[in-house]
């Protein structure tokens, strides 16, 4: 079995794009507030033009990446042995949650995927290009933060050559809902919790409320396909 190699680098310039997307200032905004609990001093761009914000970010970045250079390479290298430590027995593990019948039905993406240690505890991800990027202080660990990532390019993939028409029905929103659903509970399996060390990892806000809903429906329906057809008929 060919598993995908998980590359892990900086990008200063994917930062700058990052603290502008995401800075929307909105108090219910938690992607904002995230930026801006690590970042404080952006604050003070909030009531800028749009182009002198832009300036504002990108020079605070620039300058943290100088600031912080040493940290920064260091957590490069401690995430790469780190992720060679985990990644084997993960990719198994996935082996095994999206087979049926003792037969794989899942084929691993070729090519390499991207893991750019970011500054902002955002984590946006680019399914399509096959990377992401993961805060470099996560504090549920940067192996859990790749698992979760690596988890939603498997099932993104599986979805398309498996459901392909739900797929295109949920639309973007609505896959993006649904495997953080699956995300949620998979990751709290007992096979995924021995190697990631977090038995109650963080979900977002909004499925905080079903996760118990969610869980039990999977212990009813533990595998992929039967999980994926009760979610569906809940809609």
């Amino acid at each position: 079995m060919n598993y995908p190699d998980l590359k892990f680098q900086l990008d200063m310039g994917f930062d700058q794009w990052t603290g502008d997307e995401f800075m929307t200032f909105s108090e219910e905004d938690i992607f904002s507030n995230s930026v801006l609990e690590g970042h404080p001093k952006l604050k003070a761009c909030k009531n800028m033009e749009k182009d002198k914000r832009k300036d504002f970010i990108n020079k605070y970045v620039s300058e943290y990446y100088k600031k912080h250079k040493k940290e920064l390479d260091d957590t490069v290298k401690t995430a790469k042995e780190d992720w060679a430590k985990v990644s084997n027995p993960f990719y198994k593990s996935i082996d095994k949650l999206f087979s049926q019948n003792g037969k794989s039905k899942y084929t691993w993406l070729e090519g390499n995927c991207i893991c750019f240690l970011s500054i902002f505890n955002c984590g946006p991800r680019f399914i399509k290009d096959k990377f992401f990027q993961t805060y470099y202080k996560h504090g549920e660990t940067i192996n859990y933060a790749c698992m979760h990532e690596m988890l939603h390019f498997a099932f993104y993939d599986y979805m398309k050559k498996n459901f392909l028409g739900e797929y295109k029905t949920l639309g973007e929103d609505g896959i993006w809902k649904l495997s953080e659903i699956f995300n949620d509970v998979v990751l709290r399996e007992p096979d995924f919790v021995e190697i990631s060390k977090q038995p109650n990892p963080t979900v977002y806000p909004e499925n905080e409320e079903g996760l118990e809903k969610f869980k039990m429906m999977w212990e009813q329906n533990s595998t992929v396909n039967t999980f994926i057809k009760a979610y569906l008929n809940t809609l």
